[in-house]
């Protein structure tokens, strides 16, 4: 019973770490499913002080390190949210069981047929929009916002918020038919890749990078995420989205993970590599 009592007490001591990792295997030599030896040990030993690295990603991370430069931190972000990997290859049907944390991105789709059931018209007073329909709670927390920055005499609408896969069809190939793909990838979803599709997104006021230079935007950065919204392409973080900049592009999460997100200046793809996927 006491060597019961004592090796519980050692589990339990041994297991409050940081990461959200479990040992794999006891074995000094094995870590994560991996087997260490000189040449791994100490990029291994770096990787697991990492805040966001992942057990389940470590033969990845090492992978993706022969391949390229980038520091230890870069390496588990670029991995976490799949860059081992190319842009719509071996892509995945978007789990919609995650409810307002939907993830569609490069790697994640929405079939043709999916369409949100609770969409819901946002207010005139708060769009302009042709496209004007979010999912019931976005919709309301939305308004909230869009009435709560005009006591501040900041005046916030939607300019396209819901679009069907169709429109995104459309609006895809239409500017394929002018401009090289790869240039239309870095700013414009393929069909079924768009956020638009899940009803929680929200262009607003400006389609431009110029609106970084408003009040408004200003507003939105420091008071979007109380609302439940993250600015879903932000600046210097194009490799991670996969997109361009775009200041105007607001997603809903829901207002614990948009303060998380807000409080730890991650992107949505790495918030849900790690706190989602990853439990």
């Amino acid at each position: 019973m006491k060597r019961l009592l004592l090796l519980i007490m050692i589990l339990f001591t041994c297991g409050c770490t940081n990461n959200a990792y479990v040992y794999s295997n006891i074995d000094d030599n094995i870590f994560c499913n991996v087997k260490v030896n000189n040449s791994n040990r100490e990029i291994i030993n770096l990787l697991k002080q990492e805040k966001y690295f992942i057990c389940n990603n470590l033969e990845k991370y090492l992978d993706y390190s022969i391949l390229n430069t980038e520091d230890i931190s870069t390496i588990v972000k670029e991995v976490n949210v799949g860059l081992y990997r190319d842009y719509y290859k071996d892509v995945v049907e978007s789990d919609l069981s995650k409810d307002y944390l939907v993830l569609v991105n490069k790697y994640y789709y929405l079939k043709d047929n999916y369409v949100p059931n609770d969409l819901e018209n946002i207010s005139t007073d708060c769009s302009v929009g042709i496209n004007s329909y979010l999912r019931h709670e976005a919709r309301l927390e939305f308004e909230k916002l869009c009435q709560d920055a005009k006591k501040d005499d900041i005046n916030i609408y939607n300019l396209s918020a819901y679009r069907s896969y169709e429109k995104q069809n459309k609006i895809y190939n239409n500017k394929v038919k002018t401009k090289d793909v790869a240039l239309i990838d870095s700013v414009s979803a393929r069909p079924g890749h768009s956020e638009h599709q899940t009803g929680l997104t929200v262009d607003i006021n400006l389609l431009s990078k110029q609106f970084d230079k408003t009040n408004e935007y200003y507003w939105m950065i420091n008071n979007s995420y109380k609302y439940g919204f993250i600015l879903r392409y932000p600046m210097d973080k194009e490799k991670l989205t996969g997109y361009d900049y775009e200041p105007w592009h607001y997603r809903y999460v829901g207002r614990d993970v948009a303060l998380a997100i807000h409080s730890e200046d991650i992107t949505f793809d790495e918030y849900y590599a790690y706190y989602i996927d990853n439990n």
